[in-house]
């Protein structure tokens, strides 16, 4: 089973990054804050005003170590990666099958089916671990319903996670040699991952949307951590997101059994396992995808 690397998130407006031997050295005014060996990353993300060194950039592209670059409130920006990888003729596979709209309905029906159950589970464990709450009436609706009320610091504290794990999902289809700009239920467009959105779909409520009411429940993320722009925007502020940014690693390292291969695996590693399971169906060794669901 492949191991679970860390991503270096790094938030500090200024701050450089550059190479010294196989590690990452992280400077804020040319004090190093960080040393951390490249063997242990699986990717890096710089938020805002944060730069690399081309020696860096180099040894990344070496090691696999993707290099993300967001704004300072999450919006993607750009990346930086080494040589493409992967077996061809899966590849060639996946583009077949995205061509076909019977192929491409198979297995969107089974991402959208495991997200809603997904979704619905949250739900459930949400009213389960707080019977008392306020808005129980409201999530029992929802549960009916699959939706839930458009709270904008509930969206911003969401979209930031989404932006977090579309990232992760986008590396492991990468790993695993799938093209992860064309996909099945997001279909192609210019710039859009669209296979890392179509298995975002299952995993999102599992991975995202159960941290995001974890934290709000638990009185660990306020409103108060929120700011409202003159546009309306509505964004965390630095205490906030470096708060989430904690919890969303802490969240990766649990275990978890996972529904298909029966086996305890770290929730970080669902992307990977579910991207290994789609390729072993487009190869012809699974009669079917096995999506994520979790009970």
């Amino acid at each position: 089973m492949k191991h679970l690397l860390n991503t270096l998130y790094v938030t500090t407006q200024g701050a450089y990054l550059s190479r010294d031997g196989e590690t990452v050295l992280v400077r804020v005014e040319k004090e190093t804050k960080l040393q951390v060996p490249i063997h242990t990353l699986g990717g890096i993300v710089c938020f805002g005003q944060v730069s690399c060194s081309p020696p860096l950039m180099e040894l990344c592209g070496e090691r696999n170590v993707t290099i993300s670059f967001l704004s300072e409130y999450g919006r993607f920006w750009a990346r930086v990666e080494g040589p493409v990888s992967g077996n061809v003729l899966l590849r060639r596979e996946q583009y077949r099958r995205a061509d076909s709209e019977t192929s491409s309905a198979d297995i969107a029906r089974v991402i959208v089916t495991a997200k809603v159950a997904n979704g619905r589970t949250v739900l459930l464990r949400a009213l389960r671990d707080h019977p008392d709450n306020s808005g129980a009436s409201e999530l029992e609706d929802a549960v009916l319903r699959l939706a839930r009320p458009p709270l904008d610091n509930m969206n911003a504290l969401l979209s930031f996670l989404y932006t977090l794990l579309v990232h992760d999902v986008r590396s492991a289809l990468e790993t695993v040699g799938l093209d992860p700009a064309v996909g099945y239920l997001h279909r192609d467009r210019p710039g859009r991952p669209g296979l890392a959105l179509d298995l975002m779909e299952e995993l999102r409520p599992f991975i995202a949307d159960r941290l995001a009411l974890s934290l709000v429940n638990l009185k660990q993320i306020k409103g108060s951590g929120f700011i409202k722009t003159e546009t309306g925007a509505v964004m965390m502020d630095d205490t906030t997101r470096k708060e989430l940014l904690v919890a969303y690693q802490k969240r990766k390292q649990e275990e978890i059994q996972h529904p298909f291969l029966g086996e305890k695996i770290a929730v970080g590693l669902i992307p990977y396992v579910q991207s290994l399971l789609l390729a072993r169906y487009l190869r012809g060794d699974l009669d079917g995808y096995p999506p994520f669901i979790w009970k």
